[in-house]
């Protein structure tokens, strides 16, 4: 029984080392390669096979900063695979975004099953299995027309929570990775961007 279990632990260990390195350099050139096209990255970090951090900086883009976080799940634990088994979980990219105004604001888009809201929320909007509450219903829904609302449904099934602050970071949200979605979720932050930026004022001409 005991060496069976040490057998387990072993190729256990091997494989999901194998795997989450596998995948850990597959999204590390994915983000690198995006990021590299808009912004100035001005920190890099790794966090052995568990992970990695971009930290960028923008002067053009719709953003002022981004940094993008992936949290890999321990694959190389066999109490992972256990529990797992009970209470799924996966892998998770963070983005922290702040915008060239502040947004004047909240909103949250929720998986409901999952996440509460304090009682100043209210409903605004179901997009698929997603809910979206904010504190000013009228601005909310303004922002979800178009673009947003497109994009969101379009990721519906890896976001797993969006949050939209006046306070820095002015977006936070998180996603399950997939190929072939994550340069689009990568880009929600750009598209909220777009919707927050600073006005011009007008020619003196115009103001007197």
């Amino acid at each position: 029984m005991l060496f069976a279990f040490m057998l387990a632990f072993i190729v256990s260990y091997s494989l999901g080392l194998r795997k989450n390195k596998v995948l850990l350099e597959k999204y590390y050139t994915l983000v690198n390669e995006w990021v590299r096209e808009r912004f100035r990255v001005i920190e890099k970090r790794r966090y052995r096979l568990s992970g990695f951090k971009v930290r960028c900086k923008s002067n053009d883009a719709p953003l002022e900063s981004l940094d993008i976080t992936l949290y890999l799940v321990n694959r190389e634990n066999l109490l992972h695979h256990i529990v797992s088994k009970f209470k799924p979980h996966d892998d998770v990219f963070l983005c922290e975004a702040n915008f060239k105004a502040r947004p004047r604001f909240s909103m949250e888009i929720i998986r409901p099953e999952k996440d509460g809201l304090n009682e100043k929320m209210k409903k605004v909007a179901v997009i698929g299995r997603l809910e979206v509450w904010a504190s000013d219903s009228e601005a909310a829904s303004s922002l979800l027309e178009g673009d947003i609302q497109d994009e969101v449904e379009r990721l519906n099934d890896v976001i797993i929570r969006v949050s939209l602050r006046g306070e820095k970071p002015h977006l936070i949200y998180s996603f399950t990775p997939t190929e072939n979605k994550l340069v689009a979720a990568l880009r929600l932050a750009e598209k909220f961007g777009e919707h927050f930026k600073p006005v011009k004022p007008k020619p003196r001409f115009l103001r007197e």
